[in-house]
Parts: structure tokens; C-alpha cells; sequence
């Protein structure tokens, strides 16, 4: 029997009664978790991170950036990857912008890369940005040019907690609403006997 706190069982039959109507059999339950579910995180603004983000693949091979100038759109990760079976695999490349910061600094700037090793930027400001390999400038050259309103990049991801915390109340929440429903349903199946001390 539903009850809750001081309240006598009969006070609720109302809402059992409604209730019923809608929570028929645990199908009801799960699609009605599901929307709820749903509506919590699509009015939420949440960042994505760059996992979520659309990714463009550059190949480094045989002293060429393929393919050379490339179209993206903002919030999308470009993966250049040195290739092994190229006639340069012996060699070191890097992936050098030649936009610079206010400091002078590339805006992106790659280790010295050996075959079979990948570089990642994600571009989050529109604009033309021309890149090189800084230990071969004239002749690996590439372009990305960025289209799209500016993006701002995602947080650190401490700002997640309250995210996390929510959800995971959420989560809890359903699991403990289940299992409670489970016993209650079993128990009045008689599937359950209370245990005599």
C-alpha cells in the first residue's frame, strides 16, 4: 500500500488511481523515465566537448599534407596522422600555424611527429589558417579554412560537477523508484513472504 509519512492509506487511492491510468506496466515506467530523462537534458545548455565535435582527417605522406586546403566548420577536430608507409617515414614532421598570438606564438603548434603518430586542433574561430611543417616549410604547406559562427571552447571540467551531481540523483532516484515498485508488485503477488524472527 502507497503511503506516505502520516498520511492513511485511503487519502492517496485518488492518486493511485490516476496514476494507474498512466503506469499500467513497467513499459510505462521506463518510456515515462525516458522523457523525463530527455527533457532534463535537452533544456540543460551543456557544452559538448570535443569528443562530440565532427572530425577531418589530414594524412602526412611523402612530404605532402593531403588533402592540401581544406573546408571546415567551427567546433570541428582536424586529426593530421604521419603516415607510416610513406617515403618519409624515417623523417619528423610537425604541423606549425603560421596565425599567430599576440605573444607570437603559432595558434597551433604540434610536437616533432614520427610515423604512426596523430596531431589534433579543434577550431572554434572562423577564419583562414595557414599551417606548415616547420621542419619542411617550403614544401609542406596546407590551408583550413573555418566557416561558422565562433564557438567557445569547452570548459574545465570541474564546471561538470553540478552536471554530474544532477544526474546522478536522477539516476538513483529511478533505481531506487524501481526497485521499490519491483517489491511492492511481488509482494502483493505473494512472491515475496515478509520473514518471521
Amino acid at each position: 500500500m502507497l503511503s506516505c509519512g502520516n498520511q492513511r492509506p485511503h487519502r492517496l487511492r485518488r492518486l493511485r488511481g490516476a496514476l494507474s491510468i498512466f503506469l499500467r506496466n513497467d513499459k510505462s515506467v521506463c518510456i515515462l523515465t525516458i522523457i523525463i530523462l530527455a527533457g532534463v537534458f535537452s533544456s540543460s545548455r551543456v557544452t559538448i566537448d570535443a569528443k562530440g565535435s565532427p572530425t577531418y582527417n589530414v594524412a602526412i605522406v611523402s612530404y605532402h599534407f593531403r588533402p592540401q586546403n581544406i573546408n571546415i566548420t567551427t567546433g570541428t577536430n582536424v586529426v593530421w596522422t604521419f603516415w607510416i608507409n610513406g617515403t618519409d617515414s624515417g623523417d619528423v614532421h610537425t604541423v606549425t600555424s603560421d596565425n599567430q598570438t599576440q605573444s607570437g606564438a603559432g595558434i597551433f603548434q604540434s610536437a616533432l611527429m614520427h610515423a604512426g603518430q596523430t596531431f589534433t586542433y579543434t577550431f572554434y574561430s572562423p577564419g583562414k589558417y595557414p599551417y606548415r611543417c616547420s621542419v619542411h616549410p617550403t614544401t609542406m604547406t596546407g590551408l583550413v579554412n573555418v566557416t561558422g559562427p565562433a564557438l567557445n571552447p569547452p570548459s574545465s571540467g570541474s564546471s561538470y560537477l553540478p552536471l554530474y551531481v544532477g544526474l546522478s540523483a536522477i539516476a538513483a532516484a529511478v533505481v531506487i523508484g524501481g526497485v521499490a515498485f519491483y517489491f511492492r508488485k511481488s509482494r502483493r503477488a505473494g512472491k515475496i513472504q515478509p520473514q518471521t524472527m
